[in-house]
Formats: structure tokens, sequence, C-alpha cells
């Protein structure tokens, strides 16, 4: 965006130097732990990765069966419930 409001005020300025410092450490951080403990990072990244076919089969997925669409609400409405995150009426 700073190339189509170049005189725009910007509140925070930071040099390029802390973002590139700050992938680098965390890079460093992961890549160091899978190889110190290569059996626990993989079971994380399993759970982490399961989250892309969840996230195309319940989200991107815009016509889903009528089936699956009342099936998905019924999860909701009891996950709700669970957790008492909503008032019941």
């Amino acid at each position: 965006m700073c190339w189509k409001y170049p005189d725009m005020e910007r509140p925070i300025k930071v040099n390029i130097i802390v973002p590139i410092a700050f992938l680098l450490v965390c890079g460093f951080l992961v890549f160091l732990l899978l190889y110190v403990r290569p059996y626990e990072v993989g079971k994380g990244l399993l759970i982490t990765g399961s989250g892309v076919p969840a996230y195309f089969l319940f989200v991107y997925w815009q016509n889903k069966p009528k089936i699956v669409r009342t099936a998905l609400d019924q999860l909701t409405v009891w996950t709700q419930l669970l957790f008492v995150s909503v008032k019941t009426e």
C-alpha cells in the first residue's frame, strides 16, 4: 500500500533488518528443534498440516451438499452448547 499512498502518515516504521532477523531466528529455532527432536516436531507438523484439508472441506468449499451443511450446523450448535459459548433460548 505504500506505493498507492506514499504521503500517508505511518505510525510505525521498522527497518527491514528487524523482520529479516525475526525470520532468521524463527527459522533457526524450528530447524534446531527438527534436528534435536524430529519425532515430536514431525507430529506437530502433521497436526498443523491436518488443518489444510479441514479448511478446504469446512470453510473454502462453498457449494456443500445439504446433508453436509446440516451436519456442520448441528456440530456448531452442539459445540456451542458444550463449551457454553452461546446462551440457550
